[in-house]
């Protein structure tokens, strides 16, 4: 079994080097860089993760994640979607292969993700979150908030613990993205 784990980044340079060690025992490694300007590339690469540069005239995150699956070699038989300020918890592949052979009817999978934690450690918030998926037969949707499809979509779920990092610092502008996504997507009434 072939894993990829893969990203989208821009200007995550102080989260790369974690992300990097988190995710050294997957077969193949990708960031797709959106255009950052500090030094993402330069650290990934260091890291030994492929990276490919893409820029997009209007950013919306399902395209960015979609070219990042496409750029995925073909023979990678699961991804794991795992944003760069986020690490997944030591031992994730030898569950992984577990779960995924414990349940062959399953087409996606999810892990426990911890969004947060309490001054004494304990986790705060977490959920079961769907970003485990076939390389074939699946795509992003929505261009913010978005979501993975596999077709057909089998939900599985794995022993998987993936932990957020979040750099609260960094502005997030979403607003103008959720506004165009109104015109762009049906009206569902």
């Amino acid at each position: 079994m072939k894993i990829a784990v893969y990203t989208i980044a821009l200007n995550e340079a102080k989260h790369v080097k974690r992300w990097a060690a988190s995710t050294k025992d997957a077969d193949y490694r990708l960031i797709l860089d959106t255009g950052s300007k500090d030094n993402t590339v330069v650290t990934a690469e260091k890291a030994g993760v492929t990276v490919v540069t893409k820029k997009f005239k209007q950013f919306k995150f399902d395209e960015a994640r979609n070219a990042a699956i496409d750029a995925l070699p073909d023979d990678i038989d699961w991804c794991i979607s795992l944003d760069a300020d986020e690490v997944l918890h030591e031992g994730w592949r030898e569950l992984l292969e577990k779960d995924i052979a414990s349940q062959p009817q399953s087409t996606q999978f999810s892990f426990n993700f911890i969004n947060s934690r309490f001054p004494d450690g304990t986790p705060a918030q977490q959920w079961a979150r769907p970003m485990i998926h076939p390389r074939h037969n699946a795509r992003w949707r929505w261009p913010i908030h978005e979501i993975i499809e596999a077709n057909p979509c089998v939900m599985g779920t794995t022993r998987v613990i993936a932990e957020h990092f979040p750099d609260r610092t960094k502005p997030r502008s979403y607003l103008p993205m959720l506004k165009q996504a109104t015109k762009d997507l049906p009206t569902v009434l």
